[in-house]
Formats: C-alpha cells, structure tokens, sequence
C-alpha cells in the first residue's frame, strides 16, 4: 500500500475568480473623524466590503451611518442581523451589539452580561473575518484607547490576510493602534488616507499571484531564503509545505511592497528585521481554548475510560505545537473535571512545546484577553479556571502548575517518552508528506502502550494504519498499537545548510581492515548469505541479505515470520522453532527442495539459532537459509547418475523424514497427554479440599448470621434511643442557630447602618441603648446615659433646641431631631438623626420612647458641600446675563444653572432633574434633534479647550418655542479622556437672526452647524473664548454697534478698540489667566461698523473651568 499524505493542503484549494475583501475596522474614541477621512477616499472597486466596529454606550441612538453617508458615494447601512454582504457597500455595527460575520451574512449578537470588555468587541468581528475570509481577510485598527483588537488582527494574520493599523502620530488616541502594532502581526502603519491608498492598490492589483506554482528559479530563491532563516533562527523550514512558505513570502512581498522575488531576496539578505518578520509570519499559530467542542467532548469520554485502566496515579500528555498554550491548559482542565478532587493527588505532566518564543512567553504567563478566552469557553463550567481582572484572564494556579512549556523543535529535538497522550491538532497539515511520514513512528515510540493520539480534523495517520487503531474515526482519535518498541528508524537530523544530497565519501585506499572484520565478512558471506532475527512473538526484527524465501504477502502489512516465509519451510521452520526455544539448542531442518518464484529449484535447510548468550537480546533467535545447488548425500541416500529409480529413493528419503517428524508429533502429544493426566488429578485434589472449605465456611456463615441477627436487633434499639436524642438536640441547637444569625444579622445591620437603638425612660430621664449608640455619641460604659449626659454632649444653644424639639415629639407621638455632638473625646463633631415613636399610659401620659440614632454626618456634610459649590457657582455666574448651565454626562442632570437661564425658559433646577432623560430631550423641537446629536458627538470627541456654538429650538415651560444661541465646551474630563461635565451659555433671539446665524454656519464655520439654544437679553454682550476671539454676541450688541456675528465671528475682540483700550483689555486678560482677578469694570472706546468711535462702559468677566484654567470671557457694554 503506497504512503499517502496525511491530509489535505489547505493552502492548495483552489482560488475563486472574483473573490470578495472583507475589510473588518474597528475604532473607538477618536475614531469617528478616522472614519470620516477613510470613506470619503475610498471608491467604488467591486472588489470589497467594509464591516464597521464602533466601540458606543449600550443606551447611546448612534447616528455613524448617517454620518458617513454624507462623506461617501457608497451605500452606508446600519448593520442588521442575517444581512448578506455586498461588495462597495459600508455596514455600522448598532449600539449594545456585538457584530460578526459568518458566510459572508452579518450575525448580530447580544454582548454576554458577564463580559468586562468594550462593546461592540472589535475581536469578535476580526476573528470572524479572519474565519470566514481567509486569505481575503483585511483588519484595521484606528483611533481609540485600550488593546481591543489586537487579537483580531493576530487572527486575520494567522489566516493568511493583511492587517492595517493607523499612524498613532495621526489618531487622537493612540492606545489601540500601538497594542495592535504592539502584536508584531501589522502590515501597514498608516495615516487614515494612506490606508486607503494601499487598500486601492490591492484593488488594482493580485498579490496572491506574485510567486508561480512551477518555476525552479523560483524555488531555487526560496531556498536561499530558507537557508538564510536556518542560519539566524537556527530553524528548518525546508519540510513546511512549499505552498504555504509561498505565502508567507507573497504576503511580505506585499507588505514591502516589493516586486519581484529576487528583489526581495536581496532585502532579506540585508535585513535582520525582515528576518524576524518572516518567522513571525510562517510560526503565526491559531489556537484556543477548546477548539472544536466535539472533539474535545469525544477525547473527554476515551480518558474517563483510559484513566480507570490506570494502576499508577500518573498521566503525562504532550502537546507539540502548542502555540501560546491554550491546549495544555485546556487539557489540564479536562483531567480537572474527570479526576474532580483527586486532581491534586495526580502526578500528571502536561509538556506544551514551540519553536516560537513569543508564543511560549504568553503561555507561560497564563494570561489571556476577554475575546481570546471567554469566547471559546462556551461551557461555563470551565470559568471557574479563571481569574478575571478587567479584560484579561489568568488561568488558575491549580491548572498552571501541572502545565510545562519548553523550547522544542518537533522535527529535529528527541522526543518526550512515556506518555498516555499526544494531541497534536492541526500542526501536520504545514509538514510535506516526507515529513509526516518520519513523524508519526516518533509519535508511536514516545507512547505508552493504548496510549492515545490527538489529530486535527483535516489530519490522519495515513499509511501508518499498523502503529495505531482509530477508535474515533471522526474526531481523529487513535490508540497505540502493541510493536517492538526499538527507537523510530527515521531520525531527523539538523543540517547545517540547505543543499542538494551529495554521494558518501569513500573510504581512503590506504585504510586496510583488521583480520576480524575479515572474518566476520566471510562468515556473514558464505554461512549467513541469508538470515534474519526474530523476536519473542516470532515477528521479524531484523533482515540481512536479498532473501528469495521471505515474500511479503498481499493486504495488511505484517512481520510474523509465518506469514512471510515459504509455505514449502513453514511446517519445518514451526517445529525447529519450537525445538530450538524448549531446549536452547540451535536446530537445522533437513534440505528439502523448493520451487522458487522464477520456477527454478533449490535444496534450502533453515538454521536456528537462539541469542541468549547476546547482551539485551533475550528471546530473539537468528534465522538462517542455506542453500545447496547439487543433491549428493543431502538425503542421506547414495543417487548416482546410473541409478534407474531416482525418484524412488528421494521418496523413500521424504518418507523417512515424515515419519520421523511424525514420530516427534506422536512424543510431543504423549508428554503433553502425561502433563495434563497429572494436571487433571491436581485440580481434583484440589476441588476435593475446596469443597472440604466450603462446608466450614458454611458452618461459620451460619453462626455468623445467628449473631449478627442479635446484633441488628440491639443496634435498632440503641438507633432508636439515639435518633429521639439527636432529633431533640438538632431542635435546639436550630433554634440556638435561628437566634443567633438574628441577632449578628441585628448588629451587622446597626454597624453598616451607622445606627443604634434606644429607650428613652420619660420620667427617669434614663437611657437604656446599645452598644453602637455609645459608640455614635462617643461614651463609654462607664458614663451613665441620661437626658442631661445627652445634652451635655451639645453646645447650649443646641442642647436647649433638643430638649424643645424633644419635647414637641412627645405631644405629637413622633420624635425626629437632627443634632450634632461637639464634646467627644476628640474632638470631632457627628451629626447623628434621632427617631422614635411615644409610648403612653391609658391617661395619656408620655412613658417612654423607642427607637433608633442614626449617624448622619456624611450625608449632612455632602449637603453643606453642595451648598458651599452652588453658592459658588452662583457668585461665578449668577450675574451674567446670558442662560448658564453645567450638564453632568454620567448623572445625565444639570448640577446648576443661572437665575437669567430660568427667566429666558421658565425652568427651576429642580424641574429640569425632575425629568426623565428621554423626557428632556423632547424640550428641543422635533426638526433639530439631528442638530442636537451631531453637536453632542462633536463635543464628545473635542480636544481640551475647544467650544462650539449651537442653534436650535427649546419649548419655554409656557409652551411655546424660543430660538436659542449659545455655546458650549467640555468643562472637565474622566482619566481615560472622556466627559465628565460641560458648561453651556446662550441667549434668545428671533428666527431672523437664526437664519443669519446659520447662514454664516454653512459658509464658514461648520461647527455651528452643530447645536440648538435658548433667549434674548436687552444688554449689548459679546461672549469670547480663552484666546478673546469672538463666539457670540447679543442682538442688543449688533443694534448698537451695527457689527453682525458674520462680521465678528473668529476675530480677536481687541480689534475693536483703539490701542491704549486693546492694552487695558489685555493687561485684564493676563490677570485673568494668573487667577488674580476675576472681574473688571473699564471706560473704552469702540470703533463702530459705520466707522465711528462710541464711548463705552464695559464690565468684564472671567470665567474658569473645574481645574481653575481660563474658559472664557463675558463683555456687557453700555454707551456712556
């Protein structure tokens, strides 16, 4: 049977004519104008789609394809489940969804509740690109923080695509282009526009196509790049499948942008860079965690039963290949659930091997990410393996310490022996057939005897049917067949260079052999011409010479010498055998002739020879044929050539020997017979003293049963006396235990609560409390708790308000007092709430009071701060006469707002956060909602310091709607660049001036294109930013001074005074940004639209953002 590869080559399927690109990006914070810039470059080409992963809040009404339709001549949609893809066509992943892609259909997914990670995963849609594109996979990383993708991109890159990652010196926030360039797994670091350049230039072009099938030149300069990765890795990859080399080179090619072959050779030769590059790039490994749940489920069972055969306490298991380690620790794992708490009292060694260092550094961390581990973990039963900090999981210790990760090149280093299992899934299909073929016997000889293999499912064992029996046909599952255990004769060794084979050096003519090397060769030449060895089971271990009596027989492969030897010698041969290992004798056959398979005859007698007297050769026996070309005196008889009855005398001769073998049939039999008359009269004498011990046993068992009836029945008693006392006992100590979780429920609770329980004896004065009301008002046991001690724990003013306060709780039946302590011992103040309900008599007279003190100080002195803030806030703000507000993104509520803006709309604050979110939002007329969202993601992704103005309709709380101007900027953001609170100023005008305002929006000043605001003032102001360039002025200003917002808008406001003026508005300015002052009061001159210069009063002033830095400046003019 010829040997057959082992599998299918992946690489070698066939190409589609008009494949289809998936190009999976993913983006975050900043992502947005990446965005924008990508699509409107990229151009109608036939040849790709763009799947689109925005990281969004779960609750956020994205508008991306709205927007990105605007910027681009392709079909834009927001992505829905089951949606196939088209090529030139744009889909955005909605919000609280996570997107993958599976048969080129999108698959819409619910985020798991448990996960940590940013949602939509940017992972998950790589991964599935990577899965459902292959080779015609695309990734790109933009702007945003954190590390989300950098898996997906290892994938597309293990599957053969490319991989693109923006320029972090171009993306507002370089976090997930720098981990993803981080992974070494990159192929292009871009500007947004220069992602699409190269994305075009694949359109164009055919990268898969740069290397041909069948050109020696070719091949010849690739094996110079494969020698010179052999001579700085020190690895062979000459036995790696040409085709998948060849892509490895054709994608690098492409990265470098490079050619031809030959130029890229001269690259490599100069470049150790490039050097790594390739490496990474043939050694990139996908693996995980439980990759193909069935197998694993199928290889689960066959341990389960191989594990109960086991007689020692040991499992050693080898995973050659193993990547970054997910399947040895998915191993331990399994032997953790089948072994449960035996686990630990296993030996068990699981050895994970690479070639990749990078690789067997992660694994021996044991740490993966949210999308690397929890995605293939669909049986919850394996999380408990894991420790789970933010996105990343660390595997348990318990399953580390069984895991060891080495260093080991699987086709060159000696291999791990002794082992009950080898799982080595989908690492064979890179090797060529030669390779495989020198593999599987280094497999068969590192396993126990029934120990298992592991194959992918793309994999088999080939031709090596003999080694191994399938006991899982379709999850490749295998045993180890018994064989003689010599080490595998297809050792690989190392080379030192990459060159074709060269014929053996011979032996210099003046080299002369020693006298028993000669010996030796004569002896094997003329009295073992033919021989071979045997082992204990009769099998052939070893062949010397061209041996016509030896034929290998058709079907299975087998090396039972009875099988293969002549049938003319097998009756023979299995007598002299039998002699020759009984008696330790050598013993020859008599000559016999045989017709040979060309039709001649020889005279042939077979030689055994048993080895017992070789060092480590016990029951191997050597076997040789001799040969005689004339008959002679072979037989015993004289034959000459005038003897008349020839053929009578070689029949008298077989005759002879017949009856002799037949002789020593007839004495075997008899001393067999002889062996089993005494054998049978043994066993007689046996089952007579059996039968003899059975009757005694018998007996016993009776007086055995006698007692053990007495016993039961006194055990019943004693059971039951036992039962009523222990029922009794468990009643008690139930009620012992009821008792006391109530009563450590009861003093968790006052602890937690800051609050202890009281009664207040009205008459005595007396306090009777607990221990954690003492510890709120700061006494020890050892005072004596009265109203008066209560008392003296205030100043005067506060003891006199409490006792009245008390007092009035006692007519009304109710007791609710706030006080504060200032006399503890050290020194603190404590404002503690003190509540209770009156007990009185039948008369109506108070007796005592019950009920609780509850330390309240921090919430009393959260209100003081708010207080404290709100007045601040209000000496800031409360004299502009402009609408002011601060709006809290995570409370999703102003924190303050202005006097003038409840008189420009009617509202209180404690309206406004009185509505529900969504009821809010209904305040901005219908037709300005797009207006309101764009503004709000503009202010979302703004850079520190920038403001933008706004135009919108807002329903007044009479009604009806007032047009609104103002502006507005980010007034403090969280650590990771986020807003926490912004700060927004407006004015009312009239529809004209909207119109106007927004006219100037779209000539020059986009921004404005983006907000709604609210009414008018009857004062000339204008509204600048931290630089005193104009944002906003009042209808009063333009009446006034005759200058429109067109005219003013962007332009420094010093421009409109004389210099002496300009100098003093400036010298305001610096004092503003040192902190020194705040507000200022100063006589100017304005120059007038109409040219005129108009005296002026102007008060001016400075307003600061959370951090004390310089947000912007509020002019109110009035003529002198």
């Amino acid at each position: 049977m010829p040997d057959q590869p082992l599998e299918t080559p992946i690489d070698d399927a066939p190409e589609e004519e008009t494949p289809l690109y998936i190009v999976g990006i993913g983006a975050s914070a900043g992502g947005l104008e990446a965005l924008q810039s990508m699509v409107g470059r990229l151009r109608v080409g036939g040849k790709m789609t763009y799947v689109i992963a925005q990281h969004l809040s779960p609750n956020y009404k994205s508008m991306m394809a709205d927007l990105l339709a605007r910027e681009t001549t392709l079909k834009v949609y927001e992505a829905k489940d089951g949606m196939p893809l088209e090529a030139d066509t744009i889909y955005c992943c909605p919000p609280n969804k996570n997107i993958t892609i599976k048969d080129q259909t999108i698959r819409l997914i619910d985020p798991k509740t448990q996960t940590h990670g940013p949602k939509p995963s940017i992972n998950e849609l790589l991964m599935s690109v990577a899965i459902d594109a292959g080779v015609h996979a695309i990734g790109v990383i933009l702007s945003g923080t954190g590390t989300d993708g950098s898996e997906g991109i290892r994938a597309i890159k293990a599957e053969g695509g490319l991989t693109f990652a923006q320029d972090p010196q171009t993306a507002k926030y370089d976090g997930m282009p720098n981990s993803a360039i981080l992974t070494a797994k990159v192929d292009f670091v871009e500007s947004p526009d220069g992602i699409v350049a190269e994305l075009e230039s694949l359109m164009d072009g055919n990268p898969t196509l740069l290397l041909k099938e069948d050109s020696s030149d070719e091949d010849a300069i690739v094996d110079k790049i494969l020698r010179r990765l052999l001579e700085v890795r020190n690895v062979d990859f000459t036995m790696y499948k040409r085709n998948t080399i060849n892509r490895r080179i054709e994608r690098r090619m492409t990265a470098l942008k490079v050619p031809t072959i030959a130029a890229y050779l001269e690259l490599f030769k100069k470049s150790d860079d490039e050097v790594s590059m390739l490496y990474s790039d043939i050694l990139i490994g996908v693996t995980s965690f439980f990759r193909d749940t069935g197998a694993f489920e199928a290889l689960e069972a066959e341990l389960r039963q191989y594990i109960r055969t086991k007689t020692e306490r040991t499992l050693r298991i080898w995973v050659p290949g193993c990547s970054t380690g997910e399947e040895p620790y998915a191993l331990a794992m399994l032997l953790s659930e089948i072994l449960g708490p035996e686990f630990k009292r296993w030996q068990i060694q699981i050895f994970g091997t690479d070639i990749d260092d990078d690789a067997l550094e992660t694994a021996r961390r044991g740490q993966y990410p949210e999308s690397a581990a929890m995605v293939s973990l669909s049986n919850p039963k394996y999380r408990k393996y894991f420790n789970v900090s933010g996105d990343r999981y660390l595997v348990a210790k318990v399953i580390r310490e069984v895991v060891i990760f080495s260093r080991h090149d699987l086709t060159y280093d000696p291999p791990f022996l002794r082992l009950d299992l080898i799982s080595c899934r989908n690492l064979l299909i890179y090797f060529n057939s030669d390779l495989q073929r020198r593999i599987m016997p280094i497999f068969h000889y590192s396993l126990n005897h029934n120990g298992m293999l592991f194959l992918g499912k793309s994999e088999s064992v080939g031709s090596f049917a003999s080694h191994f029996r399938e006991i899982d046909k379709r999850n490749k599952l295998y045993r180890a067949n018994s064989l003689p255990q010599n080490a595998p004769t297809a050792t690989l060794t190392r080379p030192l260079t990459i060159s074709p084979k060269r014929a053996p050096v011979p032996l210099s003519q003046n080299t002369k052999p020693s006298l028993s090397a000669l010996v030796a060769d004569e002896i094997k030449r003329n009295l073992f011409p033919m021989s071979l060895v045997l082992n204990e089971s009769n099998d052939i271990v070893f062949v010397g010479g061209k041996n016509a009596y030896i034929n290998r027989p058709d079907g299975d492969v087998t090396d039972n010498i009875f099988q293969n030897v002549h049938p003319a010698l097998s009756t023979e041969l299995r007598a002299a055998l039998q002699t020759s290992v009984s008696k330790k004798v050598t013993v020859k056959t008599p000559f016999q002739q045989v017709k040979l398979p060309d039709g001649t005859f020889k005279h042939v007698r077979v030689v055994v020879i048993p080895m017992e007297q070789a060092e480590g050769a016990d029951g191997l026996k050597l076997i040789s044929f001799q040969e005689e070309e004339t008959v002679g005196e072979l037989y015993g008889a004289t034959l000459t050539d005038h003897s008349n009855d020839e053929r009578v005398a070689l029949l008298e001769v077989e005759l002879r020997r017949s009856r002799e073998q037949v002789q020593t049939v007839i004495e075997e039999l008899e001393t067999s017979n002889e062996e089993l008359q005494s054998m049978n009269e043994e066993m007689q004498s046996a089952n007579e003293e059996l039968q003899s011990t059975n009757e005694e046993l018998e007996t016993t068992n009776e007086e055995l049963q006698s007692t053990n009836e007495e016993l039961q029945t006194a055990y019943s008693e004693l059971k039951k006396a036992y039962d009523d006392r222990e029922v009794q006992g468990q009643e008690l100590r139930d009620v012992q235990a009821r008792f006391g979780t109530q009563q450590k429920l009861l003093t968790r609770v006052q602890q937690s609560a800051r609050l202890g329980l009281y009664e207040w004896d009205v008459i005595s004065g007396a306090y009777e409390a607990t221990a954690q009301v003492r510890e709120l008002l700061g006494v020890n046991d050892e005072i004596l708790l009265t109203l008066d001690s209560v008392k003296g724990l205030m100043g005067h003013n506060a003891s006199a308000e409490y006792e009245h306060s008390l007092r009035e709780g006692l007519k009304t039946g109710t007791v609710d007092i706030l006080f504060n302590t200032s006399k503890l011992f050290d020194g603190e103040i404590r404002y503690l709430r003190q509540v209770g309900e009156v007990e009185y008599s039948k008369t109506g007279i108070p007796l005592k009071v019950y009920g609780t003190i509850q330390d309240v100080t921090s919430s009393e002195m959260t209100r003081s701060s708010l207080r404290k803030v709100q007045a601040g806030l209000q000496a800031i703000y409360g004299d502009i006469s402009a609408g002011v507000f601060i709006y809290d993104y995570d409370l999703q509520r102003n924190l303050y707002i202005n006097d003038e803006y409840t008189k420009l709309l009617g509202y209180t604050l404690e309206q406004l956060n009185a509505m529900p979110t969504a009821e809010f939002a209904t305040l901005f007329h219908p037709d300005d909602s797009a207006t309101i969202q764009e503004h709000r993601e503009t202010l979302i992704s703004s850079q520190p310091g920038e403001s933008f103005a706004l135009v919108c309709r807002f329903r007044h709380a009479a009604g009806h709607y007032v047009w609104l101007h103002g502006v507005n900027r980010v007034l403090r953001r969280k650590k990771d660049g986020s807003p926490k609170t912004y700060l927004g100023l407006f004015f009312v005008i009239d529809a004209a001036e909207a119109d106007e305002i927004r006219g100037i929006a779209v000539e020059g000043n986009p921004s404005l294109q983006v907000g709604p605001l609210p009414e008018r003032s009857d004062k000339a102001l204008v509204v600048c930013d931290e630089e005193l360039k104009i944002t906003l002025i009042s209808k009063t200003f333009k009446d006034e001074f005759g200058y429109s917002l067109e005219h003013l808008l962007g332009q420094p406001i010093v421009n409109l005074f004389g210099p002496d003026d300009a100098l003093k508005v400036k010298e305001a300015f610096e004092k503003a940004q040192a902190g020194t002052e705040h507000k200022f009061a100063l006589n100017v001159h304005i120059r007038s639209y109409g040219g005129s210069v108009v005296p002026a009063k102007s008060r001016i002033k400075a307003l600061h953002d959370s951090d004390g830095h310089l947000s912007s400046f509020f002019f109110d003019f009035s003529k002198s």
